[in-house]
């Protein structure tokens, strides 16, 4: 390792190769190519991979140094339910005066609706003395909370909000396939043009060209097979070279790969075309037989929907996806070149050839993959519901008005000028999410690492940090702002998941702009970064800095799109693909630990089965094995029990439980866990609830359309547990000797 990085509080550079000339570094990767390398990982993940305790690199995580008196409060992930539930804990933890003294919020997705809520309206209101005792932000009967009570149905409120919904996903569809499809038809093109010499006029392929390409194939895998001999037989000679086992090891896959493009391509694929009917695919269907072509369609999806909720034919699903995915994007080629066979009309042709080539550049100068449509649409409509400020007209006393501030305002997370203190004071925050990797020094199973979006820092252990305002310019206008932020955060659903990633459904997601997920400039790619715990943070500016964003095409597009469905999101691009936090730790917990807070309040409205603490158990493993923490708690009085059995249907005896942080110096702290149960003494309106939805309060995160009643019984809920929690700090507060939070 570099001695220089070695040392404890040196700094992180950029990666070895961002510095160096355009020609040097093609040179240097087809170098390590034609040798069967890889491009080595940054220099400073070394040492932050580094877990020694005794020189002190374990710090190198950190972003603070841990401190008993430091406050922290997590609020977990999980859509509307977490943000109705996480609201409550925030209006008791306000009241109680613990808000006020707390030195870190950090929220996951839903977690993350009410908190940056909560700092927007402290923050980007016009008078800080709108608030008082009478008039906090988000307190019951705020106009903030009235308004998202009213708001619940946040995605798609009526009949008009589903329409414009199927509107906007339908518009956001076409725009995202039209580029894709069109280069699967020009490749089409190209490919019927090909084989025209090869295929027969009737459409039999010659039978010496497919010998011959039996012959390619064959001869491409014993290739193969003879330098993994030459492998085999070179580990038994002590004096070969070291240089030759990753040669012979690239070489060898490369070759298969070979092998199986020529198959596709000389076997393959010219079997197809014959075997299409002799007829032109598209324009020789009759209007009735189109129709009843797309009325099997459809009732096969939902033959194949209902057989899917089986447990026997789930584990077909990925396998079902992947081969509906690479359907739909072959299926114009295999038409493009069909009719090419077919038609033999080479003005056609280059007519066809030209509509699809300015198509395809439209999209491609016109449009990126920054921000898909469907972030924009969940963007904008969670800042509709979560993103209000206090005007100055007092309607009804005591509060002031609430209305969401102009559309053409840029809501920037580094603007935010939250008051120092009084009643409109709220914590820092912390907007956790994660960045997803196919590379890098992470451990299998992980798919990602953390990344989170602060004031006055964005980034992430692995990506390094950066200034927030640099991010945001970089980003470009309006991509990059707070309810951004927000969606960015509870992107639940994407072709890259970090840790919940289907590969088996990654291209058909993409394919069809299943994607929240944001591409953002890599603070890696920066010209000076900073890994955790290094302050302060230098401004960027120069080529080096933050700079101008680039223009549209210069922006990522279709080769992203392809990352995205290929999982071949890597640490060194210059954008990486960051997602929901609970794609890496649903809780905020870990962010907390890494900041050092020797106080923590833990909510979790994750939605775990009653009496299960996978989110938790998860959490707990990642302080570990990132962070060197041990967390000691019991949770049975946490379980729902009836007779001593575990009864998911019961409930529990308290929502709160009290544990120890040891940190890897030996600090100890004090972890209260607040889990969104069922509990005795619940209130009256809650259990009014549970008796109607016995789902209560573990309903499914899918669920995103909650009534007055439902949002109030979770908020309710949260309100009872947070007294309970506070109670529980402020009594170990009480026996340390410690006066207040």
């Amino acid at each position: 390792m570099n001695a220089r990085m070695a040392a404890a509080g040196s700094r992180p550079d950029a990666p070895e190769t961002a510095s160096l000339p355009f020609r040097r570094r093609t040179l240097r990767g087809l170098r390590r190519w034609l040798m069967g390398g890889s491009v080595a990982p940054p220099r400073h993940i070394e040492a932050l991979d580094e877990r020694s305790v005794e020189d002190g690199r374990v710090w190198q995580r950190y972003v603070h140094r841990p401190d008993k008196g430091r406050l922290g409060v997590s609020c977990s992930g999980g859509g509307i339910r977490s943000a109705s539930y996480n609201l409550g804990v925030l209006q008791v933890l306000r009241e109680r005066a613990a808000l006020g003294a707390t030195d870190y919020v950090a929220a996951v997705s839903g977690g993350s609706y009410i908190a940056t809520a909560h700092a927007i309206t402290a923050g980007f209101s016009p008078d800080p003395d709108l608030f008082t005792e009478a008039s906090q932000p988000w307190a019951p009967g705020s106009p903030e909370e009235e308004h998202l009570r009213n708001n619940t149905t946040y995605l798609a409120p009526g009949f008009a909000g589903r329409l414009w919904m199927l509107l906007w996903v339908t518009a956001g569809l076409v725009r995202h396939l039209a580029p894709l499809l069109a280069a699967s038809a020009i490749a089409g093109l190209l490919i019927g043009r090909g084989y025209e010499r090869w295929l027969a006029p009737s459409g039999v392929p010659a039978l010496p060209s497919l010998g011959r390409a039996n012959l390619i194939v064959i001869g491409l895998v014993s290739v193969a097979l003879a330098l993994v001999l030459l492998r085999q037989i070179a580990e038994r000679a002590p004096e070969a070279p070291d240089w030759l086992f990753p040669f012979l090891q690239a070489w060898a896959l490369r070759v298969t790969q070979v092998a199986f493009l020529a198959a596709v391509f000389g076997l393959l694929l010219p079997w197809v075309l014959t075997w299409l009917p002799a007829r032109d695919v598209a324009g020789g269907l009759r209007l009735p037989e189109q129709f009843a072509g797309i009325g099997g369609l459809i009732a096969a999806g939902k033959a194949v929907s209902a057989l899917a909720q089986r447990a026997e034919v789930k584990r077909l699903v990925p396998l079902i996806a992947t081969v509906v995915g690479y359907a739909a994007l072959a299926a114009p080629a295999l038409v493009a070149a069909h009719w090419v066979l077919r038609t033999a009309d080479a003005r056609a042709e280059g007519t066809a050839f030209l509509i699809l080539a300015l198509i395809l550049v439209f999209f491609w100068v016109f449009t990126d993959a920054v921000q898909p449509t469907a972030h924009v649409y969940y963007k904008d409509r969670l800042a509709r519901a979560f993103v209000r400020v206090r005007g100055k007209d007092a309607d009804p006393p005591p509060f002031q008005r609430s209305a969401e501030p102009p559309w053409a305002e840029d809501l920037r997370f580094s603007r935010l000028e939250v008051p120092p203190a009084g009643y409109g004071h709220v914590p820092k925050l912390v907007i956790c999410a994660t960045v997803n990797l196919s590379d890098a020094v992470i451990p299998p199973g992980r798919g990602g690492a953390s990344f989170t979006f602060e004031q006055d820092r964005s980034g992430g252990p692995l990506t390094g940090y950066v200034p927030t305002g640099d991010l945001e310019a970089k980003a470009g206008t309006g991509v990059l702002t707070m309810p951004a932020m927000m969606a960015i955060s509870g992107a639940a659903v994407s072709p890259a998941m970090g840790k919940l990633s289907k590969p088996g459904m990654r291209l058909l997601l993409s394919l069809f702009n299943v994607r929240l997920g944001v591409w953002l400039p890599n603070p890696l790619r920066f010209g000076s970064i900073e890994s955790a715990g290094r302050l302060p943070i230098p401004s960027l500016d120069g080529e080096g800095g933050a700079g101008r964003p680039p223009q549209p095409w210069k922006r990522p597009g279709p080769k992203y799109v392809l990352k995205e469905a290929f999982g071949l999101t890597r640490l060194t691009d210059r954008y990486v693909y960051v997602t929901d936090g609970g794609h890496w730790e649903n809780l905020g917990l870990v962010e907390l630990l890494r900041r050092g807070c020797g106080r923590v309040v833990c909510v979790d409205a994750a939605g775990d089965k009653a009496g299960q603490f996978r989110t938790f158990g998860q959490a707990v493993a990642l302080a570990r094995s990132e962070l060197g923490i041990e967390i000691h708690i019991k949770l049975d009085a946490l379980r729902p029990m009836k007779d001593g059995k575990l009864d998911p249907q019961g409930v529990a005896e308290q929502a709160w439980a009290e544990g120890t942080i040891v940190y890897p110096d030996g600090t100890k702290g004090v972890i209260v866990y607040v889990r969104c149960v069922a509990t005795e003494g619940m209130p009256q309106d809650a259990v009014a609830y549970r008796s109607f939805d016995p789902r209560f309060p573990t309903h499914s995160t899918g669920d995103q359309f909650f009534d007055d009643q439902q949002f109030e019984s979770y908020r309710s809920l949260g309100r009872a547990h947070a007294t309970g929690a506070v109670d529980a700090l402020s009594a170990w507060l009480a026996d340390q000797g410690i006066e207040g939070f």
